[in-house]
């Protein structure tokens, strides 16, 4: 099991023989301080977020013109799944506006979620429904995936039609979904454990198949978010797999297994709390 973090070679040629100009779409949720970063390149970033979510601006999507300047920069960066190319016939203002209108979605159930429009691997299942009405507004896109690049362009048979909004996820799409973010999950665990506990890693001759089984049995605990799985493994990491197998621990054991009046996060960060004081003791 293994995820390609590279962005994939070789680049396509991005070329539309329409009047359409090109943008870069970059993830805001990834990459910390990126409006600077892209300022600081003289790159002209907009932001895509709706006015009443301005709270969650600093991990918005941006979207920029694919100048030479803003694909070298993307290029270098080297990351896959971080952004991605769109051809279209409108202004980055009209593209915005379109955006936004997909940055919350319903899911397959009818509950509504936040979409992550900066994720090539996430607008793929969206475009991939050629239906969908933003496909009004973009003529092609060019999304670097984990497994390499992928092209979709609107069809000629495209008629944009009146569509009540919020887009609803098909169950087909809501379980890719569901399978991109667990693939997101396990990498963002890898890298913590890299930087945090590498000897951790260097126990398991298939460190990605033992992390994913670890944060399925996460998820069996309701710990679910990004910050809870973080926190259960930094307990695993601590206090190792005893944690669970044994009552060496049992304290925090309970704290894990046993639901209260506590919200699952907060059980769990009070247990990593508690697994780092024991680190400490034992020292």
């Amino acid at each position: 099991m293994s995820f390609p973090l590279n962005l994939p070679l070789p680049l396509p040629h991005f070329h539309d023989s329409n009047d359409s100009l090109n943008y870069l779409v970059v993830d805001g949720s990834q990459i910390e301080q990126l409006e600077p970063l892209l300022q600081q390149q003289d790159l002209q970033p907009q932001r895509i977020c709706p006015t009443h979510l301005l709270p969650l601006a600093e991990v918005s999507p941006y979207i920029m013109p694919l100048t030479p300047e803003a694909m070298a920069w993307f290029v270098q960066y080297n990351q896959a799944n971080i952004g991605y190319v769109i051809s279209s016939e409108f202004t980055i203002d009209e593209l915005i506006d379109a955006f936004c209108d997909y940055y919350q979605v319903l899911s397959a159930y009818g509950s509504t979620v936040f979409f992550k429009l900066g994720q090539p691997e996430a607008i793929y299942i969206l475009l991939s429904d050629k239906t969908c009405l933003l496909w009004q507004w973009l003529t092609q896109a060019w999304l670097p995936t984990r497994e390499g690049w992928e092209h979709v362009r609107r069809d000629q048979a495209f008629e944009a039609k009146e569509t009540r909004l919020p887009y609803r996820l098909s169950d087909v799409q809501w379980a890719l979904l569901g399978e991109i973010s667990r693939r997101n999950c396990i990498e963002m665990v890898h890298q913590h454990l890299l930087h945090f506990f590498p000897a951790v890693l260097e126990q398991h001759a298939a460190p990605l198949l033992w992390i994913k089984g670890w944060v399925e049995h996460a998820n069996t605990l309701q710990f679910e978010t990004d910050v809870d799985v973080l926190h259960f493994f930094n307990i695993l990491a601590l206090l190792g797999e005893e944690i669970i197998h044994s009552d060496r621990y049992l304290h925090i054991r309970q704290l894990l297994e046993t639901p209260s009046e506590q919200t699952p996060s907060m059980r769990v960060a009070m247990a990593d709390k508690l697994a780092h004081k024991e680190a400490v003791d034992a020292k």
